[in-house]
């Protein structure tokens, strides 16, 4: 347990162990003004800490907090603040800032930035229970040439190409607010140097609110141009939103993958299969999922697919969309961003 970021901790698999490290929550009244006891990504055998989403401060058991039945109950009278209903699901438009419609009725708060972030609290606790789910595959033998350059200490240039998620939104490192962890490619990146002992370049050229459309469009200058080693593409979250056909997504993607090829032959591929949207943010939720199987079907030798999708939809039967978003609608906070940074690892080992 820590007051401050620590990569290690965060890396550290969700499948594994039994200890759970600033697991992140949303305090959300209810219409009656009531918290309701807040379910975590396991049931909870003991609380060991609960904090402030920038870690500074420590809350109380029994005074601020208390356990029951697995779950974080939020006491009334406590130092924890709470968001109120009315606050959270919104009758009218708001008359300034964004807002997106709630298939509910009304409006769904969202806001960028680190404002989630700051409603949000960590909690590490330890836990009996088991995983049960999604566990990602070890792939590293799929990608030869990245595993034989990490296992000889030589350098490794990495290209991060892909939408808002990639280029780390909204992870606290990135908006500027405590206790700054790292985006997801910073935790891979890292933890790549660490464990190998060897030179790590990293590029990154995503963009937020793009598609794969923008991606081949852009794609010489922006990935091909940069003769990767390890080429991470991340696009599928805007082209589900936008009803892109599998077809044409899967089509847009290798030719993103030619076109880096044909300047480097050497290079190969993680295809990010990226998180679901908030499902009850109207017009958000389109193809994301089904781009999953089409993904698969690049498999082979010298491409591989992470597979975030279905890692993420085990966490969201667990627990609830606003306490690992980052944005409300379809950006990862730390605790999500820490995901993808998992299953990448796993992706790489062997």
């Amino acid at each position: 347990m820590s007051d401050r970021y620590e990569r290690s901790a965060y890396v550290s698999y969700y499948w594994e162990g039994n200890v759970t490290e600033n697991e992140s929550v949303f305090p959300l009244e209810s219409r009656e003004g009531i918290c309701p006891d807040i379910p975590l990504m396991y049931p909870a055998d003991e609380i060991l800490e609960v904090r402030s989403s920038d870690l500074a401060t420590l809350y109380t058991e029994g005074k601020d907090y208390t356990l029951v039945n697995g779950r974080l109950r939020i006491l009334k009278d406590g130092c924890i603040p709470t968001v109120a209903h009315k606050d959270f699901f919104i009758a009218e438009k708001p008359a300034e800032g964004p807002a997106f419609l709630c298939r509910f009725g009304g409006y769904i708060f969202f806001a960028e930035g680190a404002e989630m972030h700051n409603r949000q609290i960590a909690v590490t606790y330890r836990h009996s229970a088991a995983w049960q789910g999604f566990v990602p595959a070890a792939q590293g033998a799929e990608l030869p040439k990245t595993l034989a350059k990490l296992e000889a200490g030589e350098k490794l240039k990495v290209l991060v190409y892909g939408d808002s998620i990639s280029t780390g939104a909204n992870s606290s490192g990135r908006v500027g607010a405590e206790p700054y962890a790292e985006p997801w490619y910073d935790m891979l990146c890292g933890t790549l140097r660490e464990r190998y002992n060897c030179e790590v370049e990293l590029t990154n050229t995503a963009v937020g609110g793009t598609a794969t459309r923008w991606g081949l469009e852009n794609v010489e200058e922006l990935a091909a141009a940069h003769t990767p080693d390890l080429a991470i593409l991340g696009f599928g979250m805007n082209d589900g939103s936008g009803r892109v056909s599998v077809e044409f997504y899967i089509e847009r993607l290798k030719k993103i993958m030619d076109a880096i090829r044909a300047k480097n032959p050497d290079t190969e591929f993680i295809l990010i299969s990226t998180m679901m949207p908030h499902a009850i943010v109207d017009r958000f939720l389109g193809n994301q999922e089904a781009y999953l199987p089409a993904l698969l079907g690049l498999a082979e030798t010298g491409c591989v697919v992470a597979n975030v999708t279905d890692a993420h939809k085990t966490l969201l039967c667990r627990k609830r969309y606003y306490d690992m978003s980052g944005n409300n609608v379809n950006h990862p906070n730390d605790f999500l961003a820490r995901l993808y940074a998992q299953v990448l690892l796993r992706t790489l080992e062997k």
